[in-house]
Parts: structure tokens; C-alpha cells; sequence
């Protein structure tokens, strides 16, 4: 359970991958998979074994968007 973070061979895109419950126990975690990482990285946040959401995972999420830039 928890957060994985993997880069694509060519480094050019970061998949985070949740898998159980995305809550707020996770906000550390999640942060942490991409906080460090450039801004023009393509992203993907793989939530094919997240079981469980709730509003702080929607939170988490804009936080990612934020980091991105819009």
C-alpha cells in the first residue's frame, strides 16, 4: 500500500502510483513523489489500485496541478 513514484526511461515522465486508500494519511507520501521534481515533466498519477478517495485526495491532486503549473 501507499505511493510509488517511477520515471520513464527517458525521464521525461514521473508516474505516481496510489494504491489502497488516498487520504489525507498520504498527503506526506504523495507530496514527497514529485516535490524536487522540474515543473515541465509530464505527469500521470496512476490510480488503477486506489480503492478509496476522499476530499483531501481531490486537494492532493491541485496541489499536483499547482506544482505543474497550470
Amino acid at each position: 500500500m501507499g505511493v510509488q513514484a517511477t520515471k520513464s526511461n527517458d525521464q521525461n515522465t514521473l508516474t505516481v502510483k496510489i494504491n489502497g486508500r488516498f487520504d489525507f494519511s498520504m498527503h506526506k507520501d504523495f507530496r514527497d513523489a514529485y516535490n524536487g521534481e522540474p515543473h515541465d515533466m509530464n505527469y500521470v498519477v496512476d490510480m488503477s489500485q486506489t480503492d478509496y478517495m476522499d476530499s483531501s485526495a481531490l486537494g492532493m491532486l491541485l496541489m499536483l496541478r499547482e506544482h505543474v503549473g497550470d
